[in-house]
């Protein structure tokens, strides 16, 4: 089930927020959330809700083993948990690519044709960090069964995230608040910020992007430029579009999940860029595999290793293939050249740095989106060799120049927070008036976000 789709934003939320109104113990508004989030899910694969409800009721008794034990016992029951996610998004996002390329040296290993449950990357590393908190005794064990499979399954963020910790979910989700008028505002204009985001910019990029990719190997170069910029404001559209209908979903149901995107192409450094890009992710690694492995502590040397491990890793986790493994070593470069030749105290915001920034992000996206490295060398070899088009991309030149505007009125409008203070003064007429964008303007045949095949 879609957050863009008529099935959702008409029949399933609000079938949620009558249940939110109506039901008043916070056991049974529990218990009907977790139904609902199954309902959710299970709407695209019903066989893989055992997939998830086999992993929550593992870590969920992995974890209160591993609280009561000290020691190796203790270290044990860690790695069962941790094994048992590794394992599970490994057999199904990594088993065939480690396989092909295995059998390019001469191994015959089967591949599979299991399908990746949605969101698989998003559930492993949310469980993740719920064991590796409980591990530190940062956060106690969740006794609750009922609680913790809600605060995996919880719908909103189930599919694409933000990876939440416990510290911010779980007690919310002893609460419970009523019903409230204030939430329910703030959700739907969040919610209708989201919806134009992904219908009227990301979804209508999209109709340029997706062509010319798909023809690479015909495209001139202005069209290759274009379809690298117009990418670069999809994918953040797409993804952060996503985020604000979870957030505003959750906020209708009285839960705050946390903010997966500060305006990031206003940063001015790659280190800039990802401390307000997936944040929820970038935190996540930082706290989980930069600062363990030793973070900036040991050296330029060692942090410049750790941050290239890191950022290797990032790129494996959003897909088994060799151009993401490339768009995360080169944000790694990145940032091991940004440490070495500027201080990051250097606060001062500079045109020119900021410029080089977006540059690099924009060309390190065309990897991400290629679907081969082929596919990408085709992209950059249209732009170098400034080849005429024997392609025609059915995109007319007003609906070129109407994108470029967007693409440059996206940034402003988000830096000058225009729909933010049009909220704080017409609340109401603000929710309208986006929502009625979204459907004039939105495409609405492009179907699933970006993310969620990660």
């Amino acid at each position: 089930m879609l957050f863009n789709s008529a099935e959702f934003l008409f029949l399933f939320l609000p079938f949620c927020l009558l249940l939110h109104f109506f039901l008043k113990s916070r056991v049974q508004k529990a218990l009907a959330l977790l139904l609902l989030s199954a309902w959710f899910y299970m709407a695209a694969f019903p066989v893989y809700i055992f997939l998830l409800l086999g992993l929550i009721a593992l870590d969920y008794g992995g974890v209160i083993l591993m609280d009561r034990c000290k020691g190796l016992l203790r270290k044990f029951w860690l790695w069962i948990c941790l094994g048992s996610n590794i394992a599970l998004l490994a057999s199904f996002k990594y088993w065939n690519f480690i396989a092909e390329n295995c059998n390019l040296l001469g191994a015959d290993l089967p591949l599979h044709s299991w399908i990746l449950p949605v969101g698989l990357s998003f559930h492993t590393f949310q469980s993740m960090s719920y064991v590796l908190e409980v591990y530190r005794k940062a956060w106690p064990a969740e006794r609750n069964l009922l609680r913790y499979a809600l605060y995996i399954l919880f719908f909103p963020q189930m599919v694409a995230g933000p990876v939440e910790r416990p510290q911010n979910i779980l007690p919310q989700l002893h609460q419970f608040p009523p019903f409230n008028r204030a939430d329910l505002m703030e959700g739907l204009f969040m919610l209708a910020r989201g919806l134009f985001m992904k219908a009227a910019v990301a979804d209508r990029l999209a109709l340029y992007v997706n062509p010319a990719f798909e023809h690479s190997a015909r495209i001139s170069a202005t069209q290759a430029m274009l379809a690298m910029l117009f990418f670069s404001f999809q994918i953040y559209a797409d993804f952060s579009g996503y985020s604000n209908m979870a957030l505003g979903t959750a906020r209708m149901l009285g839960v705050r999940l946390m903010v997966n995107f500060r305006q990031p192409y206003l940063a001015g450094s790659l280190t800039d860029f990802w401390r307000r890009w997936h944040i929820s992710l970038s935190t996540w690694f930082r706290d989980y595999l930069y600062i363990p492995l030793g973070g900036n502590r040991k050296g330029i040397f060692r942090s410049s290793f750790n941050l290239l491990l890191v950022f290797l890793v990032s790129g494996l986790w959003h897909g088994a293939g060799w151009n993401f493994l490339l768009w995360g070593l080169l944000h790694g470069i990145g940032l091991v050249a940004e440490n070495y030749f500027f201080s990051d105290k250097q606060a001062s915001f500079s045109w020119l740095r900021w410029l080089i920034t977006q540059a690099w992000v924009l060309l390190c996206w065309v990897f991400f989106r290629a679907v081969s490295m082929e596919n990408a060398r085709q992209m950059f070899a249209a732009v170098l060799r400034l080849r005429e088009s024997t392609y025609t991309i059915e995109f007319a030149d007003q609906e070129i120049i109407a994108a470029l505007l967007l693409c440059l009125a996206l940034p402003l409008a988000e830096y000058y927070r225009v729909q933010e203070k049009a909220f704080s003064k017409q609340p109401l007429a603000s929710i309208v008036l986006i929502f009625t964008a979204a459907y004039f303007f939105g495409n609405f045949n492009a179907g699933s976000f970006l993310y969620f095949q990660f």
